[in-house]
C-alpha cells in the first residue's frame, strides 16, 4: 500500500522478461517509503500482461523482499532502478538500485545495490542461494558497499 509521500515512480525501469511470461517487467521506485524509517525507500517489481496490466508485484525494501541489509533513514533506496540484463552468466536478469542517500562511506556518498531476480518459488523476485544458478562465493543477491548488518 502506498502512503504520502513515497514518491512512486521516482524512477523507472524496463527489466526484460523476469517471470518468463513474454511480457517485458518494470521496477519502480518509491525513495521516499517510510515503512522501517523515514525516506528509507522501497523498489516495486511489477509484472505484466500482453495489455500492460499488472498481474503481480513485489515489494522490495528493508521490510520486504528480504533485500539482504539494513536502511537508514533518507537512504532513498530506489532513487534510481535500471534492468541490467544477465551481469554475471548465470540465467538471471540483473537489476541496479541507487541509494542516493547513503551515507555509510562518506556523507551523502551514495550507493547502488545489485541484485539477480528471479521467477521464485518464495515470489519476493530475489534468487536466493537455492534459485540462483550463481556460484558466487557468497551466495548473496545483493551487494553494496559496507554493508550494514
Amino acid at each position: 500500500m502506498l502512503d504520502n509521500g513515497d514518491q512512486f515512480g521516482a524512477s523507472l525501469g524496463a527489466l526484460g522478461d523476469v517471470d518468463g511470461g513474454g511480457v517485458n517487467d518494470v521496477a519502480v521506485g518509491a525513495k521516499g517509503d517510510d515503512d522501517a524509517g523515514t525516506d528509507r525507500g522501497a523498489v516495486y517489481l511489477l509484472r505484466l500482461d500482453t495489455t500492460g496490466a499488472v498481474v503481480a508485484e513485489q515489494k522490495l525494501s528493508e521490510r520486504a523482499g528480504a533485500i539482504g541489509f539494513v536502511l537508514d533513514n533518507a537512504d532513498a533506496f530506489g532513487s534510481a532502478v535500471a534492468g541490467v540484463g544477465d551481469l554475471d552468466g548465470d540465467g538471471t536478469i540483473g537489476m541496479i538500485v541507487g541509494v542516493n542517500g547513503d551515507d555509510d562511506g562518506a556523507a551523502g556518498a551514495g550507493a547502488i545495490v545489485v541484485f539477480d531476480l528471479c521467477a521464485d518459488r518464495e515470489l519476493d523476485g530475489l534468487c536466493d542461494s537455492a534459485e540462483d544458478a550463481n556460484t558466487d562465493s557468497d551466495s548473496n543477491p545483493a551487494t553494496i558497499p559496507d554493508r550494514k548488518s
